[in-house]
């Protein structure tokens, strides 16, 4: 038989998949566990995972990019406002910890409650039923559950499992041990009930400050804004939000707070100041009303009054001086005992303006500034934090050298007044001596007056800045929920995620099991393994075998009619053909195929015999209970009895039976004498088709003997059952040419409901690599 075919590449592409679609689909039932198991752990993890939420506020940073605002340029003479930080200062300043310790002293966040029930433990915020009140003043027990259960509707029990400690208390009274101090009282009119335990755990500030200081996310928003976001995420929103809105409110409170100390600062020097000159104002003036009583003097001469106009402006401009060399002093002693440079109070606030001194000023309080955001960013062995601490060592005496400097340069030119305030001193000693006293008193009243008022004036301009000061910072938007859901877990994404695994998993075990699988299992792969022809696909049964003569109807006698037809084509130059079946090991099917096909060649009016030449295992009589072993084929063998004394006429008209007899110890020997042949050729001449049931060619030799007298061979094949080196081996001894016109019998195909008996079927001849039909029968009804 030598037929071909033409099969694409896409063809076969097309069968690959309708093959891997089919095998998916064998094994559904591993979806349906996979499926439910995932779906059941998908819904336990959300059950169960308490959502996490991202909270955020916006903060508006003022003078992030040194801009001055309306008021700091109307009273920037004064200087009094702090230099605008970076953006990344801010940051640091925002997370620092003293910020952060002062928003928790703020808040409620001490006592942390918790509800344990089955389903594991979650925290409650503002909807506990019970509220605590901590006795600041006295050692409580950190971080370790406290349970808290009610006993009556006046009394609960706390117990520390942790420390064998149990107590009974009453709400609303203090209820203190060596572990804590706290009054309990009652979040809710009814109390909860008893299946449900609750717990509270007493936190410390740092640990707190701590934990929300790695929480907390600032970012700038855009670039080159001046706007930072503060999120942070959690399980509860409310809680969040309140600590962030109370942290910006810190923060800008502290800012202006800063601000506020500095102009007060000032407002003091300049107090402190006037103290001094009004005592010698007051007392100028009583002397000056004193002498002009006693003397009756009233005026001055034009000499006198023009030395005393000479010596009032030296006076008044050694006063502005000798004030000036004061705060060059202070400043000095300021720098010296490292004080906050921050709260310094600014050159401009008393009239001096230096640009050198005031750029050194702020350069070193922007040093300052990034410290502070440093230290809580970074250890102290950072090698960023090193860098800065030289950068403002090194600003620090440049500071300090610069005033050592202007003190010098204002002690020189003090010197210089005073010599000058001398030489028109000796001129006033020529004057008369009424005139000399009074020149000398009004000289005294004047200086003092003129500081008196140039003070006044100051402290007036530092008190307008105070009052005009507000926060560098304003709250954009109050912290909100973003996007108005949870974060996590992401529900779509995880039955998302369950979808896919719930169809990957089952598919890459069956992928591997396929893989791994040494098991023949289509009639696909069965094609690509071996070059020969399949005469019938036999499908697979669902319990125990049947007899197709009896079932004439079912889906296995119309394979089976099909598998009759083809034999036509097995060795077509044979009246009488002698058909061997065989297989590789037992368990293939090929005595049930064998009692099947000559049951149903003998629909076709054909004289069939069936022969049992399985001599080592015979298992005809499974099929047959009628058949009687007592003789047989090796009885006949060894010639013991006549042929048509071992041939058994069975229930089915045209079919007779030779067993295989009692077994015997020397099987192939006996196929191996003459009275085989003897045999065969006197059965033609009585039979169309001879049907020999053989032992599997895998486990013993015997069918081999039997060659001579086989015309053509059907080899059994049973999905999921034959092994691929059947396949191989079956593949040589067909290359060999060792089996005359062999063909294979697949046994065990799965059909699909499509496949049901119907009006008709056609069958189909596969020779060679590729299909081809042989011929088209429609199987009568």
């Amino acid at each position: 038989m030598s037929y071909t075919t033409n099969t694409t590449p896409t063809e076969e592409a097309t069968l690959d998949i309708k093959a891997l679609i089919g095998k998916l689909l064998r094994n559904w039932i591993y979806y349906v566990v996979f499926g439910l198991a995932i779906a059941a752990v998908a819904f336990a993890y959300l059950k169960l995972t308490p959502s996490t939420y991202l909270v955020s506020t916006t903060l508006l940073i003022h003078n992030a990019n040194n801009t001055p605002s309306e008021a700091e340029l109307l009273f920037q003479n004064l200087d009094l406002s702090t230099t605008a930080s970076s953006l990344e200062n801010e940051i640091g300043l925002i997370k620092s910890f003293s910020i952060l310790q002062e928003t928790i002293n703020s808040l409620d966040f001490r006592v942390s409650y918790y509800e344990k029930d089955l389903l594991g433990t979650v925290e409650k915020y503002h909807n506990s039923p019970y509220l605590v009140r901590l006795d600041t003043n006295v050692y409580q027990l950190d971080n370790i559950p406290i349970f808290i259960q009610p006993q009556s509707e006046e009394k609960f029990s706390v117990n520390i499992e942790s420390h064998n400690h149990v107590q009974i208390c009453q709400f609303g009274e203090p209820c203190a041990s060596d572990y804590y101090s706290f009054t309990v009282f009652k979040g809710f009119d009814q109390l909860p009930p008893t299946t449900i335990e609750y717990f509270i755990k007493i936190n410390s500030i740092n640990g707190i400050a701590e934990k929300y200081r790695n929480k907390l996310n600032v970012n700038q928003v855009g670039s080159g804004s001046s706007l930072l976001e503060l999120s942070i995420t959690g399980t509860l929103p409310k809680k969040e939000a309140n600590f962030l809105d109370k942290l910006t409110e810190v923060y800008t409170d502290q800012n202006l707070e800063e601000k506020n100390q500095v102009s007060q600062r000032t407002i003091n020097f300049i107090n402190s100041q006037l103290i001094e000159v009004s005592d010698s104002l007051r007392g100028a003036e009583n002397q000056l009303e004193a002498f002009r009583s006693q003397e009756n003097v009233m005026d001055l001469s034009f000499a006198a009054t023009s030395a005393s106009e000479k010596l009032s402006n030296l006076e008044s401009e050694q006063a502005d001086i000798e004030v000036k060399l004061r705060y060059y002093e202070y400043l000095l002693n300021y720098i010296r005992n490292d004080t906050d440079i921050n709260t310094v109070v600014a050159p401009s606030s008393i009239g001096i303006a230096d640009p050198l001194l005031n750029e050194l000023i702020i350069e070193l309080k922007r040093l300052y500034s990034e410290k502070v955001a440093l230290d809580y960013t970074r250890s102290d062995k950072s090698y960023e934090l090193n860098i800065l601490n030289l950068q403002i060592e090194n600003a620090r005496n440049s500071l300090i050298e610069n005033v050592n400097n202007i003190i010098q340069s204002t002690q020189i030119a003090l010197q210089d007044i005073d010599s000058r305030i001398a030489e028109v001193t000796r001129v006033v000693n020529k004057l008369p001596e009424n005139e000399r006293d009074l020149v000398r008193i009004q000289r005294k009243f004047n200086l003092s007056d003129n500081l008196y008022n140039f003070l006044l004036q100051k402290r007036a301009e530092a008190g307008i800045s105070k009052a005009s000061n507000r926060p560098d910072h304003r709250v954009i938007d109050r912290a909100r929920i973003v996007g108005g859901r949870p974060i996590a877990p992401q529900r779509d994404m995880i039955y998302l995620l369950s979808a896919v695994l719930a169809f990957i998993i089952p598919t890459i075990i069956v992928l591997i099991k396929e893989y791994l699988s040494d098991k023949v299992k289509s009639v696909d792969q069965l094609e690509k393994l071996s070059d020969i022809s399949i005469s019938g696909k036999i499908s697979q049964l669902k319990g125990k075998s049947i007899s197709v003569i009896e079932n004439p109807q079912t889906r296995l006698a119309e394979d089976f009619r099909s598998l009759r037809f083809n034999l036509q084509y097995l060795a077509p130059n044979q009246k009488q053909k002698v058909i061997g079946i065989t297989s590789t090991v037992s368990g293939e099917g090929k005595t049930f195929c064998a009692y099947n096909l000559a049951s149903i060649a003998t629909l076709s009016s054909k004289k069939v015999l069936l022969i049992e030449a399985d001599l080592r295992k015979p298992n005809l009589k499974s099929l047959n209970k009628k058949l009687s072993y007592k003789d047989g084929l090796s009885t006949y063998l060894i010639g013991h009895i006549l042929l048509q004394r071992v041939i058994q006429t069975t229930d089915i008209n045209g079919l007779d039976v030779i067993t295989s007899g009692p077994i015997p110890p020397n099987p192939a020997e006996l196929f191996d004498s003459a009275r085989l042949q003897e045999m065969m050729d006197e059965l033609k001449d009585h039979y169309d088709y001879i049907i020999v049931d053989s032992a599997p060619t895998g486990l013993v030799n015997d069918y081999h003997s039997l060659l001579p007298v086989i015309d053509a061979t059907l080899y059994v094949v049973r999905l999921n059952y034959s092994k691929l080196s059947f396949i191989n081996d079956l593949q040589k001894n067909y290359q060999q040419e060792k089996y005359k016109n062999l063909s294979i019998v697949v046994n065990g195909v799965k059909r699909s409901a499509k496949e049901g008996y119907g009006s008709g079927y056609y069958y189909y001849h596969r020779n060679g690599k590729g299909k081809h039909p042989l011929k088209m029968e429609k199987i009568p009804q």
